[in-house]
């Protein structure tokens, strides 16, 4: 399995702009797409498109490629109201997961968005994939009810409310390596290239990926710097070897306990 990184250069109100970038993208890379390689998109892709159009233009990616999809999300408008949602799609275009975002952030709060119900996890070729928007990667409840996650995907939109993005980029790096390390397990993640906004906050870019027990420390967060996508290949049977390995020392990583 790789998993398909993606940072496109500038987000659009139009999802299917977006959409059609991310195409472009993975057209002119020297990607060579198959049915084991999962492809996120970052948050938002979708932005405000009707909840069929978004599923099909996710749906029409996948078939493309001929591989997964995690089509980042959209703002799903339904009777109750709006929530953060996006879809996971298999090789051959068919919907298998959605997934929602339980705490919207900042502007998309205040516009009314409300918290989803669920965060998502699927199983991809015998790995379990954690698909958590943005800002749930932050809170450790997201992560405390799923169970062993191979690996955790984040389609995120950062945004920073200082002039650089810099400190805010160095945040999220330094949070996928602890959540690697933490849960014993990859994290990739998927972003808009800064300087991307949404309602006048300024993107960071902090897509990349980050590996539990890399062999230097260069290892530690791989970041996509001015590429558009980037591949990763996950090593599972370093994985578990590492995590036997922690098993045998009393270091494996642990649910949270209520305190007496």
């Amino acid at each position: 399995m790789r998993v398909v990184v993606t940072q496109p250069a500038e987000w659009h109100s139009d999802g299917d702009r977006n959409f059609d970038a991310v195409l472009r993208d993975a057209e002119r890379s020297r990607i060579r797409f198959g049915p084991d390689d999962v492809v996120v998109l970052p948050e938002l892709a979708g932005a405000e498109l009707g909840d069929r159009r978004y599923r099909r233009r996710v749906e029409g990616l996948a078939r493309s490629l001929g591989s997964w999809v995690v089509g980042g999300s959209h703002h799903c408008a339904s009777g109750s109201g709006t929530v953060n949602r996006g879809v996971v799609a298999d090789p051959g275009g068919s919907v298998v997961a959605d997934y929602e975002k339980l705490n919207p952030y900042g502007d998309e709060r205040a516009a009314g968005v409300l918290g989803g119900s669920r965060p998502r996890a699927v199983e991809v070729g015998g790995r379990r994939l954690l698909v958590l928007l943005c800002a749930d990667f932050w809170y450790f409840d997201s992560l405390a009810a799923e169970s062993g996650p191979d690996l955790v995907i984040v389609p995120a939109f950062s945004v920073t409310q200082r002039p650089s993005p810099a400190i805010a980029r160095s945040l999220w790096r330094h949070m996928a390596v602890s959540r690697a390390y933490e849960l014993t397990a990859f994290v990739a993640i998927s972003d808009w290239a800064h300087p991307s906004a949404y309602r006048g906050r300024t993107g960071c870019g902090v897509a990349g990926f980050a590996d539990p027990n890399p062999a230097t420390s260069r290892g530690l967060f791989r970041g996509l710097g001015n590429r558009r996508l980037a591949a990763f290949e996950p090593d599972f049977a370093a994985l578990t070897d590492l995590r036997d390995n922690r098993r045998d020392r009393n270091f494996a990583a642990v649910r949270s306990r209520p305190v007496a």
